[in-house]
């Protein structure tokens, strides 16, 4: 089987490829056709080389001095946008010497070319006005380096990049994601690693190519972002997307062991519904009540006898918890892990609370994360009264309840 990875443009999120790059790595998916746009490009020659300490070592050390030549001290949001506005207003675009120089220390073009590996990068001319698909053998010996630099030269943000007195800017402005240029090489399966990014993207609409689609499941950095501790959380993201993509991980969010979660669920399936069932007396509703409840989507859910439907819940209500907690999106969970970390957090929290006073205890519940630890001191206290203002609540919040109900079960397990 002939394999193309088509890499889109993102900058800063660009590390997320790599991460994917190790999945497939991992997996022993041989490819042998890349095309990129912009970050994308780069992380393409990266993969043509067959150079992944290189792209490791590259996004590792990604920062702002190490892509501009000179940034002063950028620690917040604020100094961010200052830069870049102070850029652009003031240069006509930043000039990114330092990651040129990166570029030129990391690709190696002799190895480049030797490589049986086809490659297709994606820039815009601004002098013709026109875009530019270029294929390996297209580009002269000498310039692979600066055509790189030039399809991610994302104006005008960055300054146009030069090549033979013409002038070339980010290929995002044609196709992001250069799926039309991967079908060119003839091949019979595709593999997309999409960002998500600012650009025009082309979407293929009569694929007669097996394709598979990676995008990121988790938030990622800004596309002008750059900074390596975020890039090691974005390697993680592309990595656990594409072992969940070829089922070899689970979750959607978060990521758990294979199979752990079905597990997991069939355990505590039975014992979930029947705690949402007695905390808001829905066998002793009377008939408006258990109305309110089963018009609410959630509740329906849960109460039908489409097992898959419940299922899907489940794991999005253990998920939302995580990430109300706050949990760390990037690593890789058993099912016990996971659960402990999480009631952990959750305990914490609910020791935190109890010196508050009413103001205190009022604002809390503005945040899905203190509605659930009110939630779950109601649970724990299984007096009538605590029932009843739980029913309240669930109606007002049903997804803040439903984890409140989860994290009841795990308190439960623990003792």
């Amino acid at each position: 089987m002939r394999r193309a990875i088509v890499l889109s443009g993102g900058g800063g999120k660009g590390a997320y490829q790599i991460g994917v790059w190790k999945a497939l790595k991992r997996l022993h998916k041989k490819y042998h056709v890349v095309t990129g746009t912009s970050v994308g490009a780069l992380n393409g020659a990266y993969m043509v080389q067959k150079d992944f300490r290189k792209a490791i070592y590259t996004w590792g050390n990604m920062d702002y001095q190490t892509v501009f030549d000179e940034t002063g001290e950028i620690k917040t949001k604020k100094d961010v946008i200052s830069f870049y506005v102070k850029g652009v207003i003031k240069n006509k675009g930043l000039k990114p010497t330092k990651l040129e120089e990166l570029i030129q220390n990391t690709v190696d073009e002799k190895k480049f070319r030797k490589s049986k590996i086809d490659y297709g990068l994606v820039t815009y001319n601004l002098t013709k006005m026109e875009p530019v698909s270029l294929k390996k053998n297209e580009i002269k010996y000498g310039e692979l380096c600066d055509y790189l630099l030039a399809s991610a030269s994302c104006f005008p943000v960055f300054s146009k990049k030069e090549i033979e007195n013409q002038n070339f800017i980010d290929g995002g402005y044609y196709d992001n994601v250069p799926f039309k240029l991967a079908e060119d090489f003839k091949v019979d399966e595709i593999i997309v690693v999409d960002l998500e990014a600012p650009g025009i993207k082309r979407n293929p609409k009569d694929v007669k190519e097996h394709l598979i689609w990676i995008s990121p499941r988790n938030k990622l950095n800004s596309f002008l972002s750059f900074n390596a501790e975020e890039s090691k959380k974005n390697i993680c993201f592309g990595y656990n997307d594409t072992m969940k993509i070829f089922h070899r991980l689970d979750g959607n969010r978060f990521t758990f062991k294979r199979k752990q979660l079905q597990r997991y669920y069939e355990r505590k399936k039975d014992i979930f519904i029947q705690t949402i069932k007695d905390t808001v007396y829905l066998e002793n509703q009377t008939k408006p009540i258990l109305r309110k409840f089963l018009d609410i989507e959630i509740f329906n859910i849960l109460f039908q006898k489409n097992d898959e439907k419940k299922q899907e819940l489940f794991y999005d209500i253990m998920e939302y918890a995580g990430l109300c907690f706050e949990l760390d999106e990037s690593k890789i969970y058993s099912v016990i892990s996971y659960s402990v970390k999480l009631l952990k957090k959750a305990n914490k929290e609910m020791s935190s609370v109890q010196n508050d006073g009413p103001k205190e205890k009022i604002k809390r519940l503005i945040y899905s994360k203190d509605r659930i630890i009110k939630m779950l001191e109601l649970l724990t206290e299984k007096t009538s009264s605590s029932k009843e203002k739980l029913s309240i609540m669930a109606v007002l919040h049903p997804k803040d309840f439903l984890a409140s109900c989860y994290l009841y079960i795990l308190n439960n397990d623990s003792k």
